[in-house]
Formats: C-alpha cells, structure tokens, sequence
C-alpha cells in the first residue's frame, strides 16, 4: 500500500507540474486577448459618439473582467510553482537528512519555522509528501518508516544547543555534556 501511495504522490506532483506550464500559457493567451479586445473597446465607447446598442457600453467592462480573471488565475499558478519548488528543496534536505527537525530544517533553509510549517502542511495536504507533522517532536513523518526510531529535538543543558537524540545516553554534538530525553 505504500508503494502505491508513493506512486499517487509521486503521479500528482508530475501532474501539478505539467498544469502549471500548461496553465500559465493558457493564462497568459487569455490575459493578452481578453485585454487587447477590452482595450479597444474602451477606445470605441470614448471615441466615438453613435453607438447602436446598449451591449457597446456593457462589453468592455465584461472583457476587462475575463482579463482580470486570467491575471488572478497567473497569480494562482504562481503561487503552486512556489510550493513545487520548495518541495523539491525540501525533498533534496530530506534525502540527506531524513530525520531532520523542523527548527534544524528552517536553519538550513533559511526561513522560520513558522514558514517551514505551513508549507510542509500544504505539501501534505496536497499529498506531495506521504506523511505528516509530528508537532510534539517538531519534525516530519513519513509512512512506511520507524516512527519510534526518529529522533527527538532535544536541548542541551550545557551549550543550550538543539541536538536531536533517538536514544537516551546521546551526548551533546557541541559541548558533549549528556542529553535526557524528557
């Protein structure tokens, strides 16, 4: 079953990668379209004075509002580009490191905690990543995995530093004073 949960993620990130290019063209063609034509009817509602209907005054404003419509859904696609490139940084840190915490993945990245949080969130709930967040440990965790062999965040009583620790007995990375888990 994992497997195939691993597949369905690993389907929907290629699909949402291939509808972002393919939106954003899409997005774009309407935007100029939908533009150029409001803008020229604007230019005929002002420029000239002899109109033959009522639909004159109403369709620039209509046209203008398809192109406003086709900017917002540019902004929409932005913002999914957004979340698929950091998932891709944030794959790559957990490849390395799969037990990384999320303070520790924050300082690596160089973004809050608060940020690396809400989006490890969106990315599960847009089933990118097949796990969730562990916020009593403050880290990852993925199905299929040990979950009582992932580490816990630990600060030391020595240095002060965090220090993640899967085992009582672990002694601190920086000052080598021991840890206890609480």
């Amino acid at each position: 079953m994992t497997a195939e949960r691993e597949q369905q993620n690993a389907f929907r990130v290629l699909l949402d990668t291939w509808l972002d290019r393919l939106g954003r063209i899409i997005a774009w063609v309407g935007l100029v379209f939908w533009a150029v034509i409001a803008v020229a009817g604007f230019v005929m509602l002002f420029g000239e004075s002899t109109h033959d209907n009522s639909a004159d005054y109403y369709m620039p404003f209509v046209c203008f509002g398809l192109a406003a419509l086709n900017g917002w859904a540019l902004l929409s696609i932005r913002r999914r580009h957004a979340l698929l490139s950091d998932f891709r940084r944030y794959c790559a840190v957990f490849v390395r490191e799969p037990g990384k915490s999320i303070p520790d993945l924050a300082a690596t990245l160089g973004v809050s905690e608060e940020t690396v949080t809400r989006q490890l969130e969106k990315m599960c709930r847009r089933r990118y990543f097949n796990g969730y967040i562990d916020h009593s440990r403050s880290c990852m965790v993925f199905a299929g995995r040990q979950n009582e062999a992932a580490p816990d965040v630990v600060y030391c009583s020595g240095c002060g530093a965090r220090n993640l620790v899967s085992q009582t007995g672990d002694a601190c990375r920086y000052c080598g004073a021991p840890l206890k888990k609480s």
